[in-house]
């Protein structure tokens, strides 16, 4: 868990409590061993191995929000102790195979790529609102999903299930709504929303917000 340190009030501890609760339910719901063991696998979704495709029953994951603050916040100084990245090149390795937010700095995130998808209709509005730099950004952050979406089509049963926690962000005022603009692109990979859900409010006064996006493989 990352807490946010201007969240004042904020007990680490209800956050673990929920976190264990949940886990027990989980256990107690747990069927009779089957023939073939059930077993959770935590990876990066581009590597899923091979042999595991259209294997999944449930697959879960929290997206970054479209912001240009780095991610080392949250993941550079422990990718580092832990020695993932043994220089600076590595660092800069990462950087460009980020998916929707950058390790590093923006520049290395953006530097020598342009749109190769074309633009959600959902999303014309915000772009017209932002500058060029952010028109880049926004545009890589969306296209990077797009290309995880379709990725995932390649693992996903009929009957499994996907769901995504992922917040909204503003960019010099400009609200980028990724509640609206996943769906689109959702489509486009071939899978369908099937339900999006606010769960948080992240800060009103900037009108930032959680949402559950809840995504299912159409059939055929």
């Amino acid at each position: 868990m990352v807490r946010d340190t201007a969240e004042e009030g904020f007990d680490d501890s209800l956050g673990l409590d929920l976190f264990g609760d949940s886990v027990a339910e989980v256990r107690e719901g747990i069927a009779p061993p089957l023939s073939s063991p059930s077993r959770a696998y935590l990876c990066d979704p581009r590597d899923i191995p091979y042999v595991l495709r259209k294997g999944y029953d449930l697959i879960l994951s929290f997206l970054p929000p479209p912001s240009k603050s780095p991610m080392y916040r949250e993941v550079r100084s422990c990718m580092q102790w832990s020695g993932a990245f043994r220089s600076q090149e590595d660092l800069f390795d990462a950087d460009r195979r980020s998916v929707g937010r950058p390790i590093g700095t923006v520049r290395s995130f953006t530097d020598g790529r342009s749109p190769k998808t074309p633009v959600p209709t959902s999303l014309t509005d915000t772009l017209d609102g932002l500058t060029p730099s952010d028109v880049l950004f926004v545009r890589r952050y969306f296209e990077d999903l797009e290309h995880l979406f379709v990725s995932l089509k390649g693992v996903m049963r009929a009957d499994t299930s996907a769901c995504f926690f992922v917040g909204n962000a503003q960019m010099d005022g400009v609200t980028v709504r990724v509640d609206e603009v996943i769906p689109e692109i959702v489509g486009r990979a071939g899978l369908r929303v099937e339900d999006v859900t606010k769960v948080r409010v992240r800060d009103a006064r900037r009108d930032l917000e959680d949402y559950r996006i809840d995504v299912s493989r159409v059939a055929g």
